[in-house]
């Protein structure tokens, strides 16, 4: 025989196990306990579930010029409310030895990324650039530029990506994969931007001279002497290169937090243009964003008038310039 709650609770009184429940069933229905979905994103310690939903993750066969193939796993930000008129510039970020070691859902690859670049990820409107991290493959120990490059084509053929504006940044042995990639493709590198890195065979780097380099190192670097990458800017400014160290003064390996915290790597990079020698910002820039603060409003004004003739000088890397060149001529006065 069934019987009701509500046929109990005629009979006898309610106890309080009954008013706990109840209480227990209103507190989830107000905190919306039953609209989670059953599928979660697996967040691992080092992110934040707002920077990995930013990520598509994928994973490529990349066919190589040698026999094989290769499987690479990456990570994909694709900007949001974009132009259907507009190619956008691709960012690639190679990781570091010690991401290697996160094998974790195709995500070690994110970590630090939160910190150095997408401090907003709430607000992904203002990022306006595709960002590919890839993962280096398991057993793997450095970067392999040919699989990279067949992984980089896949991307910019099925996406709204200016093949002209494709620059690389990296920490470690990731700074090392950038000079490693602009050395074997330097027709399709516009900018690089090595961090920690060990520099390149300096026999090669006439190959380097049409791609700018903006390399960052600290001064006390025990893992990797910073003369290395001293000898590497020397002889491509020798061989006529558009580069520039910037030495941080410090004896950690990790020069990348004042990289991009106390420079404008990533607003260089993206508004690199392959066949044009772009201009470094100054040293001394206390930070793009800071300025474009009191600016803002002449800035956004400039942008706004000038968007039919930025859209045909090139999108995205023209209204970088007008920004970047308004900060410039605000900060000389």
């Amino acid at each position: 025989m069934r019987v009701s709650i509500a046929s109990l609770c005629l009979t006898r009184p309610p106890g309080p196990i009954f008013f706990v429940l109840l209480l227990v069933i209103f507190i989830s229905r107000a905190l919306g306990v039953e609209n989670v979905p059953s599928k979660r994103i697996r967040v691992p310690d080092f992110l934040t579930s707002e920077l990995l939903e930013l990520f598509e993750p994928g994973q490529a066969e990349v066919l190589l010029k040698r026999p094989g193939t290769q499987t690479m796993s990456y990570r994909l930000f694709t900007p949001v409310n974009r132009d259907a008129k507009i190619q956008y510039p691709l960012v690639v970020w190679l990781h570091g030895y010690d991401q290697t070691e996160i094998r974790n859902r195709n995500t070690g690859q994110l970590l630090h990324l939160e910190d150095l670049i997408f401090r907003e990820p709430k607000h992904p409107e203002k990022y306006p650039f595709y960002f590919l991290a890839p993962q280096m493959p398991e057993g793997v120990r450095s970067w392999d530029s040919e699989s990279l490059m067949a992984l980089i084509d896949k991307i910019v053929a099925s996406h709204a990506i200016d093949p002209q504006c494709i620059s690389v940044t990296g920490l470690s042995v990731g700074g090392s994969g950038c000079w490693q990639l602009a050395l074997h493709y330097p027709d399709r590198i516009a900018a690089a931007s090595p961090m920690a890195s060990g520099g390149c065979d300096v026999n090669q780097i006439a190959k380097l001279t049409s791609v700018p380099v903006w390399a960052f190192n600290s001064t006390g670097d025990r893992v990797i002497p910073i003369e290395r990458i001293r000898q590497t800017i020397d002889a491509l400014k020798d061989a006529g290169g558009s580069c520039r160290l910037t030495e941080i003064d410090s004896n950690a390996h990790g020069c990348w937090n004042e990289a991009f915290r106390g420079h404008e790597v990533l607003a260089w990079l993206i508004s690199q243009k392959k066949g044009t020698m772009g201009e470094f910002p100054p040293e001394n820039s206390a930070g793009l964003t800071n300025a474009l603060r009191s600016i803002s409003s002449s800035a956004a004004t400039v942008v706004s008038n000038n968007w039919p003739q930025l859209t045909l000088l090139g999108g995205l890397t023209a209204i970088c310039m007008v920004v970047w060149r308004q900060w410039r001529a605000k900060s000389s006065l």
